[in-house]
């Protein structure tokens, strides 16, 4: 099953994200996450669960928040959480490759930045010794020189290893999956595990 398909209980969230369990039954009570990507009642014996979007959107959330030294704004915050984890990003509009909702960027091409200003948000692939100018990138798409900048492709690790899942296994299935893989460079997807050829 796609991970892109699963759900999470409210325990599951709490230790995806790092976050208490209260603390996202609070954000829920304030509308955060975005309720469409969660089902169940959430009284007694109804067990919520919250799609795989809402989990990033909430993981994102919580390392944002983290990043910025407390819950400042939680709903500024979860609208940019939110604009990462339900929509897709990239292309040649952005001179970069697609990225699918609530993942980084293919793990080929390096990691994904995700930077916020006060108005925009954007998501750019940072490659260690490549000698781009990432900051220079960022400046640009958020149309600031202040922002603040999450390593989503860290966090996304984080989140696969908390479920026992290899994040670029995941990344190399979804991809591939999507139809995204053409925009891969050379040949890093190939065929899925258990593919003889």
């Amino acid at each position: 099953m796609s991970i892109l398909n699963r759900t999470f209980s409210l325990a599951e969230m709490s230790m995806l994200s790092n976050t208490n369990a209260q603390t996202i039954k609070a954000w829920y009570g304030k509308g955060f996450p975005v309720k469409s990507g969660v089902t169940g009642g959430g009284g007694a014996g109804q067990r919520r669960e919250f799609s795989f979007f809402s989990a990033i959107e909430v993981t994102i959330a919580a390392a944002l928040s983290a990043t910025i030294g407390g819950a400042r704004d939680m709903q500024w915050i979860f609208e940019r959480a939110r604009s990462y984890a339900h929509a897709a990003d990239g292309g040649a509009t952005f001179d970069l490759p697609e990225r699918l909702p609530g993942l980084p960027f293919h793990h080929s091409f390096g990691e994904t930045i995700f930077a916020v200003s006060s108005a925009r948000t954007c998501e750019v692939i940072w490659k260690p010794g490549s000698g781009h100018d990432t900051f220079g990138q960022i400046r640009n798409l958020c149309n600031s020189d202040h922002f603040i900048s999450l390593n989503t492709s860290k966090v996304f690790n984080a989140f696969c290893a908390r479920i026992g899942l290899d994040a670029r296994e995941i990344l190399d299935a979804e991809y591939l999956e999507s139809g995204f893989s053409h925009s891969l460079p050379g040949s890093e997807i190939k065929k899925v595990s258990g593919d003889a050829s």
